[in-house]
């Protein structure tokens, strides 16, 4: 972490090729209908939606220009999923997301009617994939006050 509390792009892992604790994400979006698409979580913001500055662009309808974003806490290091005002909702694990909330691995994400899988690493095994799961909490993170 720098000095004015942001991560830089080696701490993200962006353009590293490498994979290294917790400065380094190693995550990746899954297509969860069973497509064998996976798209790295390597920059930040990491935004979904149909416009051109999307790295995810589903091709529905039911999708906003910018519909939701992957967002490190500067704070705790963790991955949160923050919802971009979209018209028909961001759901993670089947529960609409109002408030950034924090993701794990093999959670399932939402946004309109597309659904991705949250995976860390290249873990192939479901039963091993299910890491540690991270308990923050939104409210202990400066970087998540509510409004």
């Amino acid at each position: 972490m720098d000095q004015q509390g942001g991560y830089s792009n080696m701490e993200l892992g962006r353009n590293s090729g490498r994979e290294s604790g917790r400065d380094a994400p190693g995550w990746y979006l899954e297509r969860a209908d069973g497509d064998s698409l996976r798209i790295p979580v390597d920059q930040f913001p990491f935004l979904i939606g149909r416009g051109i500055e999307c790295q995810i662009q589903p091709a529905s309808h039911r999708v906003s220009r910018i519909h939701a974003e992957l967002k490190p806490s500067t704070a705790s290091g963790f991955l949160f999923l923050v919802d971009r005002h979209s018209t028909n909702g961001t759901y993670l694990n089947g529960h609409i997301v109002r408030e950034p909330v924090p993701i794990n691995n093999t959670d399932t994400l939402r946004f309109g009617d597309e659904e991705w899988r949250l995976l860390h690493g290249g873990l192939d095994n479901a039963a091993t994939r299910r890491m540690e799961i991270i308990t923050a909490d939104p409210a202990d993170s400066e970087d998540y006050a509510p409004a």
